[in-house]
């Protein structure tokens, strides 16, 4: 008997360290009046605009539910009802918005109401909702203070300056919460180090947290960006090649005397116009050093390759990664154009971003001479490092 007693408890006691130590997370909605078998969808969404679909579940006896686990905390997340088969009103959202944390939560409402619920449990999604209202406020103030002062571009500069630092100070009331990386880092009138400063400061679960670590990527990569300057050293990145493997683009680089690197995509049709321009330059000193390495920001891999195919291009090939022509060159639009020497040293950039004030730069050469690095001019320019001997020697 006693032996028994003994398994008993240790089974008890193994069932509860075991119901301790679960985490994650639950979604659980009671919907008045909800059908059975209407779809439910827990999607994220992605910066080009598509969506990830996460899970799926059917409703039943007015309820519906989703059970999971996040390995990164604190991510935008959207329960999002199919309405194919309910007659709704027009024109209403068909997704309830959650700043997801390993939690319990649970959504209450009537279905001729949604997606207006009731959310109990999600903390980190009421703090968002709140900031977000907040921030809304503080824009529409800001704004009503710039158009009042239009005419006076130094107390214009004063408002903006003011908006951030109230911006940071009423986030600051939320020190432990996931909303901090989140609208640090999608607030585009903050400065690198202001958003640096405010990383540095964050406690350890809001670095590790999803926006966390995005934050950090993009604060490391827009640090990279700015050494795209004519005489500075070109950053290294990883590109993704026909093959289906990842190189460094420094490896392809110190090949050759001299690369263009050729930012461009299947659906772009400047980019697809330059092509030719693009071949007569490899043609002619493709064998004196100089090579093309052309990276298309294309989202459908196929598209891509089965463009290389058709405009035959003879260079070196690769599909960006990690958003770089955005993250690291900040590049606006496309065809754009960077020459490098072997060194990794850039000698020209032409295309448009952030900061130019009058369109693209252009190359630099030894006599300082200005030059496109497209058309017509981008022969030209190469054809002057020739002469200057910089290709032969």
């Amino acid at each position: 008997m006693r032996i028994l007693v003994c398994v008993i408890v240790l089974i008890i006691a193994t069932y509860d360290v075991s119901a301790q130590d679960r985490h994650g997370y639950q979604i659980n909605g009671q919907i008045k009046n909800l059908p059975d078998g209407v779809l439910f969808y827990l999607i994220t969404n992605n910066e080009n605009g598509t969506a990830d679909t996460l899970a799926r579940t059917k409703s039943k006896n007015q309820q519906f539910s989703f059970i999971g686990e996040l390995s990164l905390e604190g991510e935008l997340h959207y329960v999002k009802m199919d309405t194919a088969i309910l007659k709704l009103r027009d024109k209403r959202m068909s997704w309830v918005r959650l700043l997801l944390d390993n939690s319990t939560i649970i959504l209450n409402g009537d279905l001729k109401d949604w997606p207006e619920v009731n959310i109990k449990g999600s903390l980190p999604t009421q703090e968002h909702d709140i900031f977000l209202q907040t921030v809304s406020n503080l824009i529409k103030e800001t704004n009503i203070e710039i158009e009042a002062n239009k005419n006076d571009s130094n107390k214009v500069a004063e408002i903006k300056g003011n908006y951030n630092g109230l911006f940071l100070k009423k986030l600051e009331k939320n020190p432990s919460s996931y909303i901090v990386p989140l609208f640090i880092l999608k607030n585009s009138r903050l400065d690198l180090d202001t958003k640096q400063t405010a990383y540095d400061k964050m406690p350890a679960p809001l670095k590790n947290s999803y926006y966390g670590i995005e934050l950090k990527k993009h604060i490391i990569t827009r640090r990279a960006s700015e050494s795209i300057e004519i005489g500075k050293v070109l950053p290294d990145f990883l590109i993704k090649m026909t093959d289906g493997k990842s190189q460094s683009a420094w490896q392809i680089i110190r090949k050759s005397k001299f690369t263009l690197i050729d930012f461009w995509a299947s659906w772009c049709i400047p980019c697809r116009k330059e092509i030719p321009n693009l071949k007569k330059v490899y043609k002619e000193f493709g064998s004196k050093g100089f090579n093309i390495l052309s990276i298309s920001i294309d989202e459908n891999y196929k598209s891509w390759t089965n463009a290389i195919i058709e405009e035959d291009m003879p260079w070196t090939n690769g599909l960006e990664q990690n958003k770089i022509s955005k993250e690291i060159f900040d590049i606006l639009s496309i065809p754009a154009h960077i020459l490098v020497n072997g060194d990794g040293v850039i000698i020209g950039i032409d295309y448009n971003r952030r900061g130019s004030i009058s369109g693209p730069r252009y190359i630099i050469s030894s006599s300082r001479k200005r030059q496109n690095l497209r058309g017509d001019e981008l022969y030209k320019a190469i054809d002057s490092l020739t002469m200057n001997k910089r290709l032969t020697n």
